[in-house]
């Protein structure tokens, strides 16, 4: 049995009225996931149309939680990024609640719509592009039929989407020509390519812009620095829904790209880390919090980042809110970590959700 949370940008009153388990977004970030919870799931109703945004992390930390969460990041990308398809603008008219249209005659065009792309509120603009709707764009008529469908799905099973792979025998190898620190060089290229030919493989070393149809593979194989809001995020979110074989699949750059969800992810599962802190805002209150937990220098990281971009070192309380101040401007969340000197870090390959080697990764 599914416990079931509403998480709303703040505590919208109206809604708290008909359903009991409505809470915001900083009690979820700042209460859970709690000790011996049940099963979880969680209606994400924050605002996600913009990125790093509260509905964005809320989202974020649900799959770091192991919580069911609706809308996923993976469909937030999606309809934030125009990845959903131009539908007919004839065929759906007005709000897709749920999967329910209120014209009962749309009704199968809307449930086909959700499957693909299952969030709470969708509509489609006058272009035709598929968006996410936003609960405090709602009047009073359309709040009311909303409520009754979500009275109805918080009492229903979740059944979204399912994977389909298929399995051939040509590979994209995504590689920049111009990247002056690639995750693999030419002479590791050329080994992969070597090596998939022995098994059958016709693998190819291309760019963005010499892959015309990505559909035309059967797997990509990224080894360009990947990122969120980045092609590689997307190429690899359209790779995996035409049923290639991906890697770095979607799942794994949002995992290992975002710091934010890697702190949570690590406390849920009690892996020993570095003292980390997320920060929400810049008050005197968190300042102070944070020179009681930490002693100067402390770490500031931007959630997103690799090789050591968006990290910066403060020294006293005045860097402290400086730095806060700027990094603000592109996160809602900033983490705040403890300095610790090391020659190495640890980097662990995982493969098909299985880790196969640990090593020391030494700094120039």
């Amino acid at each position: 049995m599914f416990k079931t949370l509403i998480v709303v940008d703040n505590n919208e009153q109206t809604l708290a009225q008909s359903f009991e388990n409505v809470i915001t977004f900083n009690s979820y970030l700042r209460d859970y996931p709690k000790h011996n919870e049940p099963k979880t799931r969680i209606i994400n109703l924050c605002d996600s149309s913009q990125y790093l945004s509260k509905g964005y992390y809320c989202s974020l930390l649900a799959e770091a939680r192991k919580h069911q969460v609706l809308p996923s990041v993976k469909t937030i990308n999606a309809l934030r990024s125009g990845q959903a398809p131009m539908l007919n603008i004839g065929s759906i008219d007005g709000e897709i609640y749920f999967g329910n249209a209120l014209n009962e005659l749309q009704s199968k065009a809307a449930k086909s719509v959700f499957k693909q792309y299952p969030a709470p509120i969708l509509y489609v603009d006058e272009q035709g592009l598929l968006q996410q709707g936003s609960l405090s764009t709602l009047n009073d008529e359309q709040f009311s039929n909303f409520v009754a469908k979500l009275n109805t799905f918080t009492q229903t099973q979740w059944r979204i989407g399912t994977v389909q792979r298929r399995f051939r025998w040509d590979m994209a190898i995504l590689v920049d020509h111009n990247e002056k620190v690639p995750p693999s060089d030419k002479d590791a290229i050329a080994r992969f390519i070597k090596a998939a030919a022995k098994h059958g493989i016709n693998a190819q070393a291309l760019s963005f812009e010499e892959i015309d149809n990505i559909a035309q593979f059967d797997a990509l194989f990224i080894r360009q620095t990947t990122a969120i809001d980045h092609p590689t995020y997307r190429l690899a979110s359209k790779a995996q829904s035409l049923g290639l074989v991906v890697i770095d699949d979607a799942e794994s750059i949002l995992r290992c790209c975002n710091k934010v969800y890697l702190h949570d992810a690590f406390n849920y599962q009690k892996v020993p880390s570095l003292k980390t802190v997320v920060v929400a805002d810049q008050s005197a209150q968190t300042l102070e919090q944070l020179e009681e937990a930490f002693t100067y220098p402390l770490v500031l990281k931007m959630p997103e980042g690799s090789f050591s971009k968006g990290v910066f070192k403060v020294a006293n309380r005045s860097e402290l809110e400086a730095k806060l101040t700027e990094l603000f401007e592109y996160s809602a969340l900033v983490l705040a970590q403890e300095y610790m000197y090391t020659e190495y870090d640890w980097r662990v390959g995982v493969l098909n959700g299985r880790a196969i080697y640990a090593c020391r990764y030494l700094m120039a």
